[in-house]
């Protein structure tokens, strides 16, 4: 009987055993993925754009240059608003089409030359009589603000242009006063439209060149389409 009982732990472990040798080789660790897993990272070349490993993945925008404001031709400068007028105004009869501009620059130091407001208009008047009677013409009656009832007998950019201006008053027997002033300064263009063919810009210059020797000719910004 013990020797029966023998022979089935024997025959029991040369079967285990067979099965052991025939079964794969495992161990603990997890089989290893056929692609990354969530929590591991992609390797990625140098030569590979960042976000290649999204799916949908966008190309680099461009960021679009504004596009540069049109040019026009310009002629100028002139001094004052009717020469530029004028301007514009022969340009025309030559089929060309120019608008006036007129550039603002820092403002300079003037000098006006005013006789002291009055105490009253009528007052005023009978000092714009005397100056009449003496033949003096450039003078303006100040009607409201700070200086009402104020004549004003010229702004000057030159003090010694106001105190000649001055002293001939005063032989007249008039007290004018002389006052520092802000001049503003401006100076005029004609702006062309930005097709004109650049031999008529060209023939509109040499054209106005004999009435206006120091006219130039430019490119501005385009104002008003």
């Amino acid at each position: 009987m013990k020797w029966l009982i023998y022979i089935l732990i024997l025959f029991n472990l040369g079967f285990f055993a067979w099965n052991y040798q025939a079964a794969p080789w495992r161990h603990d660790a997890a089989p290893a993925s056929t692609g990354p897993g969530e929590d591991v990272a992609r390797l990625r070349l140098l030569s590979e754009p960042a976000g290649a490993d999204q799916g949908h993945s966008k190309p680099p925008a461009h960021s679009a240059s504004a596009p540069s404001a049109a040019q026009c031709p310009t002629l100028g400068p002139f001094d004052k608003r009717a020469q530029a007028a004028s301007a514009a105004k022969r340009l025309r009869d030559t089929d060309l089409h120019g608008r006036v501009r007129v550039e603002h620059l820092s403002d300079e130091k003037g000098y006006w030359v005013l006789i002291p407001p009055s105490k009253s208009r009528s007052a005023a008047r009978k000092t714009i009589a005397k100056l009449r009677a003496q033949g003096v013409k450039d003078y303006f009656l100040v009607a409201t603000g700070d200086m009402k009832n104020a004549i004003s007998l010229g702004v000057y950019s030159s003090r010694g242009a106001a105190r000649q201006r001055m002293d001939d008053m005063r032989e007249l027997d008039l007290s004018p006063e002389l006052q520092d002033v802000p001049l503003p300064q401006r100076r005029y263009w004609v702006d062309l439209p930005s097709n004109t063919p650049a031999d008529d810009v060209q023939a509109a210059l040499k054209a106005l060149l004999a009435d206006y020797p120091h006219l130039q000719r430019k490119r501005h910004a385009c104002e008003g389409g």
